[in-house]
C-alpha cells in the first residue's frame, strides 16, 4: 500500500467513524439511555490530555513552522514540521532527536519558558 492509498483509507475510516458517532449522539438524544449505554458505542481505551505548541516561522502564503506535543507531565512526545499555502497543509514527522533539537532551540528545553500573549 502506498502512502497516498493509506492516507485515503484513513480518511475514509475517519469519515465512517464520525458518521457512526453522529448517529449514536442522535439516538442517545432521543432515548433515556446515555451514549455509552448504546450497543454500538465504542468504549475508548483511554482519554489522554496532551499539549501542542505551535512554533510559527512564517505566515501569509506560504506559512511554515513546527508543532511539538507534550504529555500532561510536560514530557516531549514528538513533533512535526508543517507547511501551509492557500488551502493546502502538509506536515512531516520529526525524529525524536529532531524534535528535541527544536525543543532546545525554541523553548530552551523548558516548556514553562512559553509566555502567553493575551
Amino acid at each position: 500500500m502506498t502512502q497516498e492509498e493509506l492516507n485515503n483509507a484513513i480518511y475514509d475510516m475517519a469519515q465512517d467513524e464520525v458518521k457512526d458517532l453522529a448517529k449514536l449522539v442522535k439516538k442517545a438524544s432521543k432515548s433515556d439511555k446515555s451514549i455509552d449505554e448504546l450497543e454500538d458505542y465504542r468504549d475508548p481505551l483511554s482519554l489522554d490530555i496532551t499539549k501542542e505548541v505551535n512554533i510559527l516561522l512564517s505566515w501569509g502564503g506560504p506559512s511554515d513552522g513546527y508543532k511539538l506535543r507534550f504529555d500532561k507531565d510536560n514530557e516531549l512526545l514528538g513533533g512535526v514540521y508543517w507547511f501551509a499555502d492557500w488551502g493546502t497543509y502538509s506536515d512531516s514527522q520529526l525524529t525524536d532527536e529532531q524534535a528535541e533539537t527544536v525543543y532546545q532551540a525554541y523553548l530552551y528545553g523548558d516548556i514553562s519558558s512559553i509566555r502567553y500573549n493575551n
